[in-house]
């Protein structure tokens, strides 16, 4: 499971950084709105 996520994970980061640009990772943003949650 833990390999899936991971290669989930790498390939959402492709799609974000075509989308957004390298102005802000993903994982930057999943971080974010964690702390917000927290």
């Amino acid at each position: 499971v833990k390999q899936k996520i991971e290669n989930y994970l790498l390939e959402a980061e492709k799609v974000w950084t075509a989308d957004n640009g390298e102005n802000m990772l993903l994982i930057d943003c999943i971080w974010k709105a964690i702390d917000e949650v927290i």
